[in-house]
């Protein structure tokens, strides 16, 4: 009986996944991209900029595989990920509509390892 029991409790997490539910968006899928697009720009203006090639290199190669594990039904073709490092010590990340990520060297810096930082 206890060998029936450990199996139904191992199988209940496969069971009750939670189901991911994209919230309802105002902006259409052109907007979204204009907007991020804008706003990137903007970020680019008012934030200092890393700009090493390695190291946008590094962020890409772990960047990448996240965006590839995109559910297909939330993916949207004209989304462009790029994933560019602001050059601040600060702990911080942010995602812009339509792709664009940033995230902070003090990110890089803090993270013990790449899965951590991914995460």
């Amino acid at each position: 009986m206890s060998a029936v029991i450990i199996l139904l409790a191992l199988a209940a997490p496969a069971v009750a996944q939670t189901k991911i539910v994209a919230p309802n968006n105002n902006y259409s899928i052109q907007d979204d991209i204009q907007l991020g697009q804008e706003a990137s720009a903007e970020v680019r203006k008012q934030l200092p900029m890393l700009d090493d090639d390695r190291v946008d290199d590094y962020v890409e190669d772990i960047g990448h595989p996240l965006v590839e594990a995109i559910p297909a039904e939330f993916r949207h073709n004209g989304f462009r990920y790029t994933f560019d490092v602001v050059n601040q010590k600060e702990i911080n990340a942010f995602a812009l509509p339509g792709g664009p990520m940033f995230l902070n060297r003090g990110m890089i810096d803090a993270a013990k390892t790449e899965a951590e930082m991914a995460g």
